[in-house]
């Protein structure tokens, strides 16, 4: 999305940086290397183009400020433990309880006292 389009035009234009389909989850170091270096250099260097109204050059320089996921590839994409994993909380350090459900498990996160601690990139 292009946050300094007016609000009703940004729905309009959707950047789509990928789309999986496949058997098996992507290595997300392969998958969005390519994305991530173009960005470094569009933020870095940015982009040049013409204002028609007036004929000068200018410089753009992009910035992400959102990605759009599921709960699975926002795992992927993040290098977290997904969701119905043991500390599978993107949030805390909450490790949760594997419990009984119809013929298999799943994970649950109860409230804890005191709250788990949050999740920071010194402590991931």
């Amino acid at each position: 999305m292009i946050n300094e389009l007016p609000p009703n035009e940004r729905k309009d234009h959707i950047l789509m940086c990928g789309l999986w389909f496949g058997p098996h989850k992507p290595n997300m170091n392969v998958f969005l290397k390519p994305f991530v270096t173009e960005l470094s250099n569009l933020s870095r260097s940015g982009f040049k183009w013409i204002d028609a109204t007036n004929s000068k050059q200018i410089v753009t320089k992009v910035f992400p400020i959102i990605c759009s996921s599921d709960a699975p590839a926002r795992a992927a994409v993040q290098n977290f433990i997904q969701y119905n994993g043991k500390y599978g909380c993107g949030f805390c350090q909450h490790s949760g309880e594997r419990v009984e459900k119809g013929k298999g498990f799943c994970r649950i996160y109860p409230l804890q006292q005191p709250l788990p601690e949050i999740v920071l990139l010194n402590n991931v």
